[in-house]
């Protein structure tokens, strides 16, 4: 990232609209490092099929995925959050086992649901990065650094001719909310 050049795709963001306001927190934070974020509010249009586009937001081209966990996510028995986290669990599942990109956030002191991953393991598993109380500031620079790590590993694969980024599926102008 640091020889100047465009690292297509993003980190999409999922999470619950009780939420918006640690994300929105969490999203200026990742733009100001250079991450390009994928996000409902900023990348849905009206009149788009918002199913649609965030189906190819989440299995074409982001390259990191933030699930964000609270009281207010796991509280709740239906959300969209649980689509987006079931098409992001399938894309993980074909991944290589060490390939970091569903990345676990919470935004309080919530247990992570603990959903099937795949290969005997469940997303309670996966290291999570805590975004409250003392533990922010640490937090969000291990988060900024992580995907960093990741953009930077898809970038140099393919360049190599290792990988490809796949689609560009997202756009960044702004947009509405979905329903």
């Amino acid at each position: 990232m640091s020889d100047g050049r465009e690292v297509a795709g993003h980190a999409f963001i999922s999470y619950v609209r009780e939420d918006s306001r640690a994300v929105d927190r969490l999203q200026r934070v990742l733009e100001a490092a250079g991450i390009r974020v994928w996000r409902d509010t900023g990348n849905l249009w009206p009149g788009q099929d918002w199913r649609s586009v965030i189906r190819r937001a989440i299995t074409g081209n982001a390259l990191a995925f933030i699930a964000c966990f609270s009281r207010n996510s796991v509280g709740r028995e239906r959300s969209y959050q649980n689509e987006e986290l079931t098409l992001a669990i399938e894309q993980f599942r074909q991944r290589q086992p060490d390939d970091s990109w569903l990345i676990p956030v919470r935004f309080d002191d919530c247990d992570l649901p603990d959903w099937d991953i795949g290969r005997g393991r469940t997303l309670a598993s996966i290291q999570q990065t805590d975004l409250f109380g003392d533990s922010y500031d640490l937090g969000v620079a291990r988060l900024v650094a992580a995907v960093l790590h990741i953009l930077a590993r898809r970038s140099e694969r393919a360049a190599s001719g290792g990988i490809t980024s796949g689609p560009t599926t997202a756009s960044s102008e702004p947009g509405p909310a979905r329903a």
